[in-house]
């Protein structure tokens, strides 16, 4: 039986404006006039946007603009992250008169988020500059940095929560920009002079500076027990967080309006969830009017109708008189659920709350803007870098490779991890796309490389119970086999099966050339390791690494690993292949432990047609059970505490993120039955370096 994890992701509301649209084509070239009520820009675009144009990771004024991807397309199309460790979109002009040269640009005006690009690493962030990024869905971010006059307008960003380098954030400085956006999946987010009409659904801590910044704005705060999220107003400037929603859906919260001054958090609405603590400051604890009108029509209400589990206080003079209307509007006698609070106790949910933890974009919050103070420069985008060097080389990255573990757990080669829910064959692995130049006598010519890995599953509680790597470049088949009927390795040698401990089978075309080869070798943790060469300019080089750990009578468990050299990563395909759309992001390590996948896209023919040992063939259809599985065994919550002392017995104790992900499959697989031979091979794999 199997579940699916992840190893290892419009509603527009606001100011309509009024859009004149005017399409004339030439030479099979559109233009796109655009205009609105504030005059914010009038711009002729230029239609010109092909996904290579990413590639460099830098799109400058008219490039990669008019985009349209159907669905979800994968940025940088070589599959491999962006030089320096970002995309930089870049614009010009958009006010005094002079027409807007922007870029990263859809064709449309609200475009569906349906149709978005997608970082094919959430370590790279994406920066954004006058005019640029407007109307522009994008998913998988590390960071969102928007720096100019109407950046990031009417767009969508969806990060897949926070990434190995802890970022998820988002930077908006400058006039007007992030207006009528929507951001999911963010940490932490500062706003400064905009953020009209934005959505953002967070999990960390928001800052709002600037003059008129963040009205008519929608702030949902994730949390439960033991989190904390700070919403502070900072600068001392006027309508700030006026006529916004703020949701606080459980922790420890606290609102800090005194940071702004004329009818700050004014007409704000407030909605609670039950077991949230929430303390909102509208002035400080010993003063005795209000003369900035802080709070002034405050609205406070409980997230779901009725239910008033939970804390509410106060904190300033006139500034918190909302809680009797509060009282009244709820019919209670008195101020039980709401109250002010005392100097004894100035903060009862927490003094540690604020200011909390600011983004990796806000490069010193003194340069915020603030009452009698000049604009500068405090967004500094450098700071979300994520794996990259001072001369901006990205450093090679740390993550441990590809898996297939227990029942079977997937994790692929970037980062997704899920349960498989299906037995039989399929493509954990292919290499092909890719032509080798291999000599022919004086010459040269090319020859396709094919590369795959099969994996066999097995039985409801399916764990995988054989793996083959074959080469099919050419019509001389090479390959090796193992099950766990014996975990004994075989050769295929032109005509028949072999036995074989450890070999080097050299990868050959029909005139003899030898492009690659494969070999298989004892690793220093006991598994089966075999390299995967190809030979380029006459010397052999690493393509991929391979270890097998295998039980008899068991299962198996296998690592991959690609090279250092990225591009090589856009001609895998399989189930372990990077950047597939169909597994969700956005999800964090226990919650992507609900998710399932039954691949069918990757299932094949019984395994002698794949060119697989009637051994085999005869062995998994012994093992093989009718039907699939549509149930599984829960396990009581005293069971789960027996085996993750089991696990830990074999997989040691760690805080490392895929760590945890290994233990929550290896106590899962204990629940169906599994026993320490799981756990045993979990941790052969994941400390295999």
């Amino acid at each position: 039986m199997m579940l699916t994890r992840t190893f290892l992701l419009l509603v527009f509301k606001g100011r309509w404006q009024s859009w004149a649209t005017t399409e004339c084509q030439s030479d099979q070239t559109a233009h796109l006039q655009v205009s609105n009520v504030d005059a914010l820009e009038t711009r002729e675009a230029s239609p010109s946007c092909f996904l290579s144009d990413f590639n460099s990771g830098v799109c400058g004024p008219d490039k990669c603009t008019q985009c349209a991807p159907t669905g979800g397309v994968v940025i940088p199309s070589t599959s491999q992250r962006f030089p320096g460790g970002s995309l930089t979109c870049s614009g010009a002009g958009g006010s005094n008169g002079q027409p807007a040269q922007t870029s990263c640009v859809f064709s449309n005006t609200w475009p569906s988020s349906d149709n978005h690009y997608e970082f094919w690493s959430s370590k790279d962030h994406l920066s954004c500059g006058r005019v640029a990024c407007s109307q522009f869905n994008l998913k998988n971010p590390g960071a969102v940095c928007c720096n100019g006059l109407d950046a990031c307008k009417r767009s969508t960003f969806e990060f897949n929560g926070v990434n190995k380098c802890g970022f998820a954030d988002v930077c908006c400085q400058g006039q007007r920009h992030c207006e009528d956006s929507i951001f999911t999946g963010v940490r932490n987010m500062v706003c400064g002079n905009g953020c009209r009409n934005v959505t953002a659904t967070m999990t960390g801590n928001l800052v709002v500076a600037g003059n008129g910044v963040a009205e008519f704005a929608t702030f949902t705060f994730k949390g439960g027990p033991g989190t904390s999220h700070c919403a502070r107003l900072s600068g001392g400037l006027p309508f700030q967080l006026t006529s916004s929603t703020l949701t606080f859906e459980g922790g420890n919260a606290q609102l800090r309006c005194n940071g702004g001054s004329y009818t700050a958090c004014g007409g704000t609405k407030v909605k609670v969830a039950p077991g949230t603590c929430l303390h909102v400051v509208c002035g400080d604890q010993d003063e005795t009017s209000n003369p900035n009108l802080r709070c002034n029509g405050f609205k406070l209400e409980p997230l779901i109708p009725d239910n008033l589990g939970f804390s509410c206080y106060c904190t300033g003079s006139t500034g918190c008189n909302w809680i009797g209307n509060i009282r009244v509007g709820l019919g209670l006698s008195d101020e039980t659920l709401c109250k002010r609070t005392t100097a004894q106790d100035p903060n009862p949910c927490g003094s540690d709350i604020c200011p909390g933890q600011s983004p990796c974009c806000l490069k010193d919050e003194t340069l915020l803007p603030r009452v009698n103070q000049a604009p500068k420069e405090w967004q500094d985008c450098s700071g979300c870098d994520c794996d990259v060097a001072p001369d901006g080389t990205i450093i090679s990255d740390t993550e441990s490779g590809a898996t297939v573990v227990g029942d079977p757990h997937l994790r692929t080669l970037d980062g997704r991890h899920y349960t498989l829910m299906q037995q039989g064959n399929f493509l954990l692995w292919g290499f092909s796309g890719k032509d080798l130049e291999v000599p022919v006598e004086t010459s040269q010519k090319k020859l396709p490389v094919d590369f795959e890995v099969f994996t066999h599953y097995a039985g409801h509680a399916a764990f995988t119970k054989g793996l083959m790597l074959v080469d099919k470049s050419t019509t001389q088949k090479q390959a090796l086999e193992v099950t766990a009927k014996d975990c004994l390795w075989r050769h295929w040698d032109s005509s028949a099966w072999f036995p074989v401990e450890s070999v080097m089978l050299n990868l050959t075309s029909a005139d003899g050339s030898r492009f690659g080869a494969f070999q298989l070798s004892n690793s220093k943790g006991g598994q089966k390791k075999i390299e995967l060469w190809l030979q380029e300019k006459g010397n052999l080089r690493s393509l991929a690494q391979l270890w097998v750990s295998c039980r008899a009578g068991h299962q198996l468990s296998a690592k991959i690993k690609m090279s250092a050299r990225g591009e090589d990563l856009r001609f895998v395909r399989g189930e372990l292949a990077p950047g597939r759309l169909s597994l969700a992001t956005g999800v964090s390590p226990r919650e992507s432990a609900l998710q399932t996948q039954t691949d069918p896209e990757f299932a094949l023919a019984d395994w002698a047609s794949l060119g697989g040992s009637p051994d085999a063939t005869s062995y998994f259809k012994a093992v093989d059970t009718e039907g699939s599985a549509t149930s599984f065994n829960k396990c009581s919550e005293e069971d789960k505490k027996e085996y993750v002392a089991m696990c830990e017995k074999h997989l040691g104790d760690s805080t490392d993120e895929l760590y945890q992900q290994v233990m929550d499959d290896c106590v899962f697989d204990f629940c169906l039955g599994a026993g320490e031979t799981s756990a045993e091979l979990a941790a052969e794999i994941l400390h295999t370096q």
